[in-house]
């Protein structure tokens, strides 16, 4: 009987556990860090619109290499500097387009490859965000 007791205790510690960390993790505006750290390391923040973020974090921000995936389907994986897109990066839009390349202050801005399905639609400099045509 004593076993069954202890038992019963130790599942029912743990359920109020898992409820007070999952009250914990969640974040302002309902967004919720569902693992790692979301502070300064590595985590996943899922947000209240649906929109989920992998990757580095400092000072609770995107810092380093992420990935972040939109709710409506666009994806962009590479790096960021104080939750930006900054340097390398690949960015995939909702209908398919992709552009591989350089990032500067969170727009396309450097060398770099815009693509429809395996198709090359223009491969060069962009600056602020525009394909620069020669």
């Amino acid at each position: 009987m004593k076993e069954i007791l202890v038992g019963v205790s130790i599942i029912v510690l743990l359920i109020v556990t898992c409820a007070t960390d999952d009250l914990m993790a969640q974040q302002m505006d309902g967004d919720v860090c569902v693992r790692g750290n979301c502070t300064n390391g590595k985590g996943t923040m899922v947000f209240e619109n649906g929109d989920k973020y992998v990757g580095q974090w400092k000072d609770e921000v995107f810092h380093g290499r992420g990935v972040y995936i939109g709710a409506e389907g666009m994806r962009y994986e590479g790096q960021y500097v104080e939750g930006v897109k900054e340097g390398q990066g690949t960015y995939i839009s909702p209908d398919g387009l992709k552009y591989v390349g350089q990032w500067k202050g969170g727009v396309r801005d450097g060398f770099g490859t815009l693509y429809r399905g395996r198709t090359v639609i223009y491969r060069g400099q962009w600056t602020d965000d525009r394909m620069m045509l020669e």
